[in-house]
């Protein structure tokens, strides 16, 4: 009988431990990780520090969208409107290259960029602390 008693104490001690893990981890993970299971990194927080040499950050999306210097990006259910600087690189990539010379990428320019193609476009830090798209990669629709 007093096996028995000890048999279940120990068992419901590593049931309770268990669930008391499970519960201290994923609160561990909710407070150091982002909601995908990546650390977040606070761009507004590091961007002002001397520590900060220089990040780029680069984004990919269908084009549903073109104003001025502005693209309208789209993935899923994401949509985001950057604005693109004078002076930013704009390349157009073959969708499907016939032959070598097809592989290389082609200068564009910007207003040469068409609703419903993909664009990879690629920020810098600025020496003010701001994102700027920097490099635009446009890939031509097959």
């Amino acid at each position: 009988m007093q096996k028995k008693t000890l048999v279940i104490g120990v068992l419901a001690g590593l049931v309770l431990g268990l669930a008391a893990g499970y519960i201290f981890g994923v609160k561990y993970q909710k407070q150091f990780f982002g909601s995908k299971g990546q650390p977040e990194i606070i761009i507004s927080e590091i961007k002002d520090s001397k520590l900060l040499r220089s990040a780029n950050l680069t984004v990919l999306g269908e084009v549903v969208s073109i104003s001025s210097r502005g693209l309208t990006l789209r993935e899923g259910k994401d949509e985001f409107t950057f604005s693109v600087k004078e002076g930013a690189t704009v390349l157009r990539l073959p969708a499907v290259p016939t032959d070598q010379e097809d592989l290389a990428p082609a200068e564009i320019k910007f207003e040469e960029i068409k609703v419903g193609e993909r664009a990879n476009l690629t920020f810098s830090l600025s020496a003010e602390g701001q994102f700027e798209v920097t490099n635009v990669a446009v890939f031509s629709t097959p």
